[in-house]
């Protein structure tokens, strides 16, 4: 949708052992029950990068999504 007003993403579902310490990733909690500090902190992570991390919760359970910029 060209005139979109919010962010665009292309997202891959990922398993948090996918995750490697040390890498650089923007973080975003929506419904999910850890703050993106404690994220951070309990996966070794770093602020910054192109890519996102999205951390939520559904039904199905935890789930991590991992986005670039469309």
């Amino acid at each position: 949708i060209p005139d979109f007003p919010g962010r665009s993403w292309s997202a891959e579902l990922i398993k948090a052992g996918e995750l490697t310490k040390g890498r650089q990733f923007n973080i975003i909690s929506r419904n999910h029950p850890l703050t993106p500090e404690q994220i951070k902190k309990k996966y070794g992570l770093r602020d910054g990068g192109d890519l996102y991390l999205i951390f939520t919760q559904s039904v199905g359970g935890k789930q991590i999504l991992r986005c670039t910029p469309v």
